[in-house]
């Protein structure tokens, strides 16, 4: 599909992680005041990004696209699903 503009927030746990790696040429990152860190990208809106924002756990949030933050928050409903009885 078409790249889109994608904002992920990162814990700042994790953020000197994120911001020692380069994740897509077209990233750019700003440093929060708390020691978050924001990437944002244009890529494709797919399963391989969802995968790997899904694979950071609690320690990322997307700001932006909403449809692709309430897909990813689906999916993790889906998730904790497989965990209750």
């Amino acid at each position: 599909g078409p790249a889109e503009r994608v904002e992920v927030e990162f814990d700042r746990r994790v953020a000197p992680y994120v911001r020692a790696r380069v994740w897509h040429a077209s990233q750019q990152l700003r440093d929060e005041d708390d020691g978050r860190v924001r990437l944002t990208m244009n890529v494709c809106h797919d399963w391989a990004l969802r995968s790997w924002i899904l694979g950071w756990g609690p320690f990322a949030r997307v700001v932006s696209p909403v449809p692709l933050a309430r897909a990813i928050q689906t999916d993790l409903e889906s998730a904790r699903g497989q965990y209750t009885s």
